[in-house]
């Protein structure tokens, strides 16, 4: 009797652990892939991508942390091209546990100021 009793209570866990809702469409892993190559991307081209550590949402708004040793500009520069890439639709960043520069760019504005 013990064994049918465990035997179903791991069905039951079995079954339960299946019926998450964590479940990731073909759309959200789409979204997910073309955001972390962006990110990838803008990381690389400013030498930073040993300096930041992201995570991105189901919804492709993305979670980035910056080093402490990472300058202020450095930091800016780079969150101002996230938020300014059109495959990004939002980004939340912070460096030492503060969130700085917070509001959203214009492509254009990025691309005449680093020239």
């Amino acid at each position: 009797m013990k064994l049918v009793s465990i035997a179903f209570m791991v069905a039951v866990i079995s079954i339960v652990g299946c019926s998450s809702s964590n479940v990731v469409t073909q759309e959200q892993m789409a979204l997910e892939n073309k955001v972390d190559s962006a990110i990838n991307d803008i990381l690389f081209k400013n030498d930073m991508e040993a300096l930041a550590s992201y995570s991105i949402h189901k919804n492709g708004k993305v979670n980035i942390k910056f080093a402490e040793s990472v300058k202020y500009r450095q930091y800016k520069k780079v969150v101002d091209e996230l938020r300014a890439h059109p495959d990004i639709p939002g980004v939340r960043a912070e460096q030492a546990g503060m969130e700085v520069c917070t509001q959203k760019v214009d492509i254009n504005t990025v691309l005449e100021n680093n020239k």
